[in-house]
């Protein structure tokens, strides 16, 4: 077979390519189709490009395929057939490429709602880093007020809201491995809101025993100065009728020294 009845024929087979897309019905063009028709295409119009630059070395200008313009026309109608099959297949995937976007988008929007998630669980399981720890409020409450002195203090209702808070303290110590766990944030306002409640209230009672203790020593104080003063005094006149008896005793009688 010569050259020119070659390219023919694959002139035919290409022109029979578009024939063929014509009739087979939607059904049966799939992706695969498409990618199969197409690549028969591309295979046919290299094959004709690689018969036209042997027709240009070895035949004359003046050969029927020069003078008809083969290679013009059949490179036309490739275009032609392409340009049909990628746009039919084009409209066959763009539902199905509107879908997987969105698929993607739902599955982009998943991971940063997932992203979200994990940040709000991190910071929920962190939240014991924003309210006051069970260590920190052992520390907080270690105020400088005695439990002897406030166990002695006079006022037995403060008395005894302070052993009420220190008995919610020590539940709170007790209770202080379950915290950590299934923290929802209304339960770690609660949680802060009370902690902070009751270091206050201790502060303040606390705060309020030792003013009142320092008032009662210096009340002590400016007491026993008066009493030491008064007991000087009386000492002091005991004396001075010590003296004045011995002076107007028989042993020692001067008439000058005895008061009339």
């Amino acid at each position: 077979m010569s050259l020119y009845e070659q390219q023919v024929e694959k002139r035919q087979e290409i022109a029979r390519i578009k024939t063929n897309f014509n009739k087979d019905s939607a059904s049966r063009k799939t992706v695969d189709y498409y990618k199969t028709r197409l690549g028969n295409l591309d295979s046919l119009w290299e094959e004709f490009k690689h018969n036209h630059d042997r027709m240009c070395t070895e035949e004359s200008r003046t050969h029927q395929y020069f003078t008809e313009k083969w290679f013009e026309s059949t490179e036309q109608c490739y275009r032609e057939v392409r340009a049909l099959l990628w746009q039919s297949y084009q409209q066959m995937v763009a539902p199905l490429v509107a879908a997987y976007e969105e698929k993607s988008k739902l599955s982009s929007s998943s991971e940063q709602d997932a992203v979200k998630q994990q940040e709000l669980d991190s910071k929920i399981s962190s939240a014991p880093m924003f309210i006051p720890k069970i260590d920190n409020i052992n520390h907080i409450i270690r105020i400088p007020v005695p439990e002897e002195e406030i166990n002695e203090t006079d006022s037995g209702e403060l008395s005894s809201t302070i052993d009420q808070l220190k008995q919610q303290i020590k539940d709170l110590k007790a209770s202080s491995s379950y915290l950590d766990y299934d923290l929802s944030p209304h339960d770690i306002q609660q949680y802060a809101g009370i902690s902070i409640l009751f270091v206050v209230f201790l502060l303040v009672g606390g705060a309020f025993l030792w003013k009142k203790q320092q008032c009662t020593r210096r009340g002590r104080r400016v007491i026993t100065p008066d009493i030491e003063l008064q007991s000087t005094r009386s000492s002091g006149r005991r004396n001075t009728n010590t003296r004045t008896n011995r002076a107007c005793s028989p042993i020692n009688f001067k008439r000058s020294d005895c008061p009339i």
